[in-house]
């Protein structure tokens, strides 16, 4: 006698039942995708039909499950297929259409966020395939045993107070303050060490050797290129740009910690691998953007900054809001490319226009 539908999901567990209604989604929200790539006009569904830029957003591109060779073979295909139909573009060339407000025809402006390990294992393939890459490093994100010198033991030092989640520890600062791992309002612990370090340049080595083991083997974030990689990619044409210091939602944060962030990983990104004039908002979503954001990044130096809205990059839009098409991680190279092409975006700017978020589409900052 077979199971009813009902006693099967209770055997598997509400896990299991729960993966699987997910998986379901996902192969129906994939279908509408490629549905729209294959039958939708996509490209200009807002009517303009100005030369625009595509920028494509990765992380890591491997899938979790996925093997290197399996990865790599399908890395080349779809790398093949951007070079067959797109004239992949360089970020010096990014700013220079940018500012002329006309990009060549298909133009595709290939990045990657948090500086990833795993971008190690296909950065070969990009440049066989002559694709430039664009590597957006949260300065406190990148790896290594231990930050080099000074500005890079500040920078971990503050992604370590951001994100450390472990139990609460103090260290006494020469003044007689705490500062606290751990707190419940990140931001005032950041804004104290900054302002001793400031005091103190060489404080920040010293706040790092009296740390506990476990803050600085704690996990902050993703597994990432250590500073000598980031140079050996540098040297290699990668360019690398600026994802912050700490990797924060920016709209959430003080003036002054806003302005920090974006300046000094700048300075300190253009001291280690040249020419740094595009952001990235870490997160890159609806809630780390404002107006005063964006007057801080233009301040700094910048020249562009980019979101990871859904959409194309066109010409002559807010250069400081630009949308980038996400490919997840592991997806096979016929889903990536309907997204590549914009068959996700009508989906976006349905549930943006129900929502009232179209403001990145139309360059208009949040309130």
């Amino acid at each position: 006698m077979h199971a009813s539908n009902n006693e099967c999901a209770r055997t598997r567990g509400p896990e299991a039942v729960d993966q699987e209604h997910f998986k379901r989604i996902g192969l129906l929200k994939a279908a509408v995708i490629r549905g729209i790539d294959l039958f939708g006009r996509h490209a200009h569904v807002d009517g303009d039909t100005r030369p625009f830029a595509t920028n494509l957003m990765f992380h890591e591109f491997f899938g979790a499950n996925e093997t290197r060779s399996r990865g790599r073979e399908r890395l080349k295909r779809l790398c093949g297929w951007l070079r067959s139909q797109h004239a992949p573009i360089s970020a010096r060339e990014y700013l220079e259409d940018a500012t002329r407000g006309r990009f060549k025809k298909n133009a595709v402006f290939v990045t990657f966020d948090d500086a990833r390990a795993k971008l190690l294992d296909g950065i070969d393939i990009f440049s066989d395939h002559e694709i430039p890459v664009t590597v957006f490093a949260a300065c406190g994100w990148i790896a290594g045993p231990r930050p080099r010198r000074r500005g890079q033991i500040l920078a971990r030092l503050m992604a370590t107070i951001e994100h450390y989640k472990g139990d609460p520890k103090t260290v006494l600062l020469p003044d007689g303050q705490r500062l606290c791992f751990g707190s419940a309002d990140p931001d005032a612990e950041v804004a104290r060490l900054v302002a001793a370090v400031e005091q103190r340049p060489d404080l920040e080595a010293e706040l790092w050797d009296d740390l506990d083991a476990s803050i600085k083997n704690a996990v902050i974030g993703p597994v990432t290129c250590d500073w000598s990689e980031l140079s050996d990619l540098a040297a290699l044409g990668v360019s690398v740009q600026s994802h912050s210091m700490s990797h924060c939602r920016l709209r959430r944060k003080s003036l002054g910690r806003i302005e920090f962030e974006v300046s000094e990983s700048r300075r300190m990104l253009e001291k280690e691998f040249g020419d740094c004039q595009m952001f990235a908002y870490p997160y890159g979503t609806w809630d780390v953007y404002s107006d005063a954001t964006t007057s801080a990044i233009k301040l700094a130096g910048y020249r562009s900054a980019f979101l990871a809205a859904a959409g194309f990059g066109l010409s002559g839009d807010n250069t400081f809001l630009l949308p980038r098409i996400d490919i997840p991680d592991g997806i096979g190279e016929k889903l990536s490319i309907s997204l590549m092409r914009g068959g996700q975006i009508p989906l976006i700017l349905l549930k943006n226009t129900l929502t009232g978020r179209n403001r990145v589409q139309k360059g208009i900052p949040s309130p």
